[in-house]
């Protein structure tokens, strides 16, 4: 756990958590704590972001509309029958190689795909040694009722792209 000074809301209608901080002010460490603290500060969202379109994107303007509590980050218990799939696939685009990692589960009776950006999760498990080329493998995870996710939505891609919310995973404790 740890506090540092916000100087306020960036006022952001679609990421409606973020704030300024000063990079130069000091963060304090205030206490460690293990995973079972999860439980008391963990998010219980009726739905996630769905749009009965796409499972791992929400389109422009769909934050602004969610209502009085709006959210573009949650701490989540991981529901019953998630999985981590990963693989890797050529980019078209690039024209080089890139590293599929993806958690996928059913909440609020919607589908969900999430990009996973957590290098820490991918790197206990040693999931960039275990990759093949576009051969997906899912990941047996240990007590998988156990664990938590924290998931947030992109910030809006640009107008020159598909202008969508991304799903994504940034942590699995």
């Amino acid at each position: 756990v740890v506090k540092l000074p916000i100087q306020g809301p960036c006022n952001n209608p679609d990421h409606p958590e973020d704030c300024f901080f000063d990079p130069a002010q000091k963060w304090d460490h205030v206490a460690s704590v293990g995973v079972d603290a999860l439980a008391a500060v963990a998010d219980h969202p009726q739905t996630l972001w769905h749009d009965d379109m796409e499972a791992k994107s929400v389109p422009a303007g769909y934050v602004r509309q969610m209502g009085q509590q709006p959210a573009t980050l949650y701490l989540i218990k991981a529901p019953q029958g998630w999985t981590f799939t990963f693989w890797k696939e050529v980019n078209p685009f690039e024209q080089k190689n890139k590293t599929i990692r993806r958690l996928e589960f059913a909440y609020g009776g919607h589908r969900h795909e999430f990009s996973v950006t957590d290098t820490a999760f991918t790197n206990r498990h040693n999931i960039y040694n275990r990759m093949k080329m576009d051969e997906p493998q899912t990941l047996a995870v240990p007590n998988p009722s156990n664990v938590y996710f924290c998931l947030s939505l992109t910030r809006l891609t640009p107008p020159n792209f598909d202008r969508k919310h991304y799903q994504i995973c940034a942590t699995i404790f």
